[in-house]
C-alpha cells in the first residue's frame, strides 16, 4: 500500500509511505515538500533496491504513482500487480 499523508500539507510537508499489508512493516516513509512523480518514485525505487519488487501495490487513483505502476508492471508482466481504489481502503 502506498499513501501520502496530507494533514501536514498546510505547513508545506507531505509524508509518503508504503506499508506491507500483512505484517504492517513500514517499507518506506519519506517526508517531502511535494507530491511529484519523481519524489514518490525515488522513495519506491530505494525500497525496491533494498527489498525487491512487491507482489502487489494498492493505491488510490492519483496520477503521481504512474512511474511506480510502470516499473512494477514491467517487473511483473502478465500479472495484476497494481490495483487502484478509493483512498479510504488504502489506510489502516
Amino acid at each position: 500500500m502506498t499513501a501520502a499523508y496530507d494533514k501536514l500539507a498546510q505547513y508545506g510537508f507531505r509524508v509518503h509511505g508504503a506499508i506491507d499489508g500483512a505484517s504492517h512493516f513500514v517499507v518506506y516513509m519519506k517526508v517531502a515538500l511535494n507530491k511529484k512523480v519523481g519524489t514518490i518514485y525515488s522513495a519506491y525505487k530505494s525500497a525496491v533496491d533494498r527489498f525487491g519488487h512487491p507482489l502487489l501495490i494498492r493505491s488510490d487513483y492519483a496520477t503521481e504513482h504512474s512511474l511506480v505502476r510502470k516499473n512494477l508492471e514491467m517487473a511483473r508482466p502478465n500479472v495484476n500487480c497494481f490495483r487502484t481504489g478509493a483512498s479510504v481502503h488504502n489506510q489502516v
